[in-house]
């Protein structure tokens, strides 16, 4: 897929990390790598879909080909959205430390801004190797109302004090969805229209996936 973000080698600037195991991609995914954009503070965003995710269980995980395959169907049409293979790629759990040691040699001349949710930011600090990750990227957090703002603000103060780094966080008034709310709608027949793209929703019906 041709995109800024793969042209990223040649261009120096601030790209987007958007990762997960995208389990089934859905439009609160695209809102939020979106207002990344549009907030200024990436230019591109590309999506990295893990293997095998270490902190989940895999039952119920789609697999790694089809969750690849709804991601490049759900960005096609955005120029500033790519999907990157270099977690989905490789053998056994993938963490965030290592993808970013690649990455780092791959686009020496790129800034790396790695996108998180709210609920994401609570546990940062149990990342493997985070004194590391924060040395090679910054971070942006992706605030959704129903979130406690409050414990936000406060975990983002203590992790920017016991790591000396920056973290900005924006206001996301998109959609309110997760992937695990989709599973269970889709299982359960019920309309995902404002919840997946519908080229994705098209793909797992053609698949059978989720239960559908």
């Amino acid at each position: 897929m041709d995109s800024n973000c793969n042209n990223a080698k040649d261009i120096n600037k601030n790209i987007g990390i958007l990762g997960g195991t995208f389990n089934p991609v859905h439009c609160g995914h695209l809102s939020m790598a979106n207002e990344a954009i549009e907030t200024g503070y990436v230019s591109c965003v590309a999506f990295l879909p893990l293997s095998i995710a270490p902190h989940k269980s895999n039952l119920d995980i789609a697999d790694k080909e089809d969750r690849y395959n709804m991601l490049v169907l759900a960005t096609q049409n955005n120029p500033k959205f790519s999907v990157w293979r270099d977690e989905i790629d490789r053998a056994g759990y993938t963490y965030t430390i290592d993808t970013l040691k690649i990455l780092k040699k791959k686009y020496s001349d790129c800034n790396f801004v790695y996108i998180i949710g709210a609920d994401a930011l609570l546990g940062l600090d149990k990342w493997k190797e985070i004194n590391e990750v924060f040395k090679l990227c910054k971070f942006l957090v992706i605030y959704r109302p129903g979130t406690n703002l409050e414990a936000v603000k406060l975990k983002i103060k203590e992790l920017e004090q016991n790591y000396e780094v920056k973290i900005n966080i924006v206001e996301d008034k998109g959609y309110k969805a997760s992937s695990s709310f989709v599973r269970i709608a889709l299982a359960n027949g019920e309309n995902t229209e404002n919840l997946l793209p519908n080229v994705v929703y098209r793909y797992i019906i053609q698949h059978g996936l989720y239960g559908v």
